[in-house]
């Protein structure tokens, strides 16, 4: 990476891989490697109000990789259970969003009620980087039109694995539903 701390996106982003250090529990000096500034830098330490206060001007060059985390969390699964290896990526790397944040993205969900290309674009989004809920995900099949789409996206992203995915396919409104679900 070669941020320029001048650009408020760039010093988003510098937070940003603060925050992942902190969630996988990897030192700061370990996770940026090949660090190299155009002026006297040294990572911050997270404020009282709970953000890192990065520097306004400068340019960083790194390498950021939280790969022994990684490596920690993988230390006890054989090498024949790929399924298992999945899992605990999924599980590290996609984020459950906090319940403050769980509702504007609801509201945002139920606004788009009746335009289905904007459900759609939401649903693949969240597909990619969110775990959900089983909560969460009856919420959202509310939406009655969209519950095939639901399960197809967000069923591989569900936390709970196997008994959770079987209870929000009971969602589905028809057998007919369910039955398409399952081609």
């Amino acid at each position: 990476y070669s941020l320029n701390l001048q650009r408020p996106y760039h010093r988003a982003l510098l937070k940003k891989f603060y925050g992942s250090c902190e969630r996988f529990n990897v030192p700061v000096n370990e996770a940026f490697q090949d660090l190299t500034s155009n002026f006297p830098f040294s990572h911050p330490a997270r404020s009282p109000q709970g953000g890192y206060i990065v520097p306004l001007e400068g340019e960083l060059r790194f390498t950021f990789t939280v790969e022994s985390a990684m490596h920690r969390m993988m230390k006890n699964i054989t090498s024949d259970s790929f399924q298992n290896v999945l899992h605990l990526h999924y599980d590290a790397t996609r984020i459950q969003p906090s319940f403050k944040k769980q509702v504007p993205v609801l509201a945002q969900w139920r606004q788009a009620e009746g335009n289905s290309e904007d459900q759609r674009i939401i649903i693949e989004a969240l597909s990619k980087d969110f775990m959900f809920t089983l909560p969460q995900f009856v919420t959202m099949c509310r939406s009655k039109s969209m519950i095939h789409t639901l399960a197809c996206r967000l069923l591989p992203s569900m936390k709970g694995g196997e008994p959770m995915r079987f209870l929000a396919l009971l969602q589905m409104p028809t057998l007919g539903e369910y039955l398409r679900y399952m081609k």
